[in-house]
């Protein structure tokens, strides 16, 4: 579960870099969101499986949301 979603928040900002002149989805935000997707799982003993969805749907919702004021400005 969390490595496909971890390669779609990297494949996100390589597909927005290659479609667009500039930078829409900072690397660093990629690779936190990737790392924070990879990291949540392990820890579904600790926090429960619930939260575990929760937040891994939190940061799908975030890696969307962020790109927004960086499409705002480009316009």
């Amino acid at each position: 579960m969390a490595v496909p979603h971890a390669v779609f928040v990297v494949l996100l900002r390589l597909i927005h870099t290659a479609v667009l002149a500039g930078h829409v989805i900072r690397p660093l935000a990629a690779l936190c969101g990737a790392a924070a997707v990879l990291l949540l799982p392990p820890a579904a003993p600790y926090i429960g499986v619930a939260a575990v969805i929760a937040a891994l749907a939190t940061i799908g919702v975030l890696m969307v949301v962020i790109t927004f004021p960086a499409a705002a400005r480009r316009h």
